[in-house]
Parts: C-alpha cells; sequence; structure tokens
C-alpha cells in the first residue's frame, strides 16, 4: 500500500480522489435522491409535526422569478 500524506507529517493519510470524465456518475444521482422527501407524504403523515407547516392561499406580492 502506498502512503498518501505529504512527507516529514504525521497525520493520518488522505488519499485524493481522482475522477475521470467517462468515470459513471449515475451512483451519485441516485444518492441524492434518496436523501429527498416527498412534501405530499410528510403532509399526511401522523408522525410528521404539522406545527411546522404554514397553509398559504398565494395571495400576496407578485415576484416575476417565480413564473
Amino acid at each position: 500500500m502506498e502512503a498518501c500524506a505529504e512527507p516529514g507529517r504525521r497525520l493520518r493519510s488522505v488519499c485524493r480522489r481522482m475522477y475521470d470524465e467517462n468515470e459513471d456518475l449515475s451512483d451519485v444521482e441516485e444518492i441524492a435522491n434518496v436523501r429527498g422527501f416527498n412534501l405530499e407524504e410528510k403532509l399526511v403523515n401522523k408522525s410528521y409535526n404539522s406545527n411546522y407547516v404554514k397553509y398559504m392561499d398565494g395571495k400576496g406580492k407578485y415576484d416575476p422569478r417565480f413564473q
């Protein structure tokens, strides 16, 4: 096994991850999807605290960025 730390230092070795432009990154997308959640599922779930939910009827300031 090759040491990856800088010479003269006695810390844990850290190997830099090298990325290949041809590498399949589909697993990264899969991980990102696992971290997400379904809002409707949270709203109907009894174990979710509804005190964090603020119902809004859509009236208020108009912002053209959100069309």
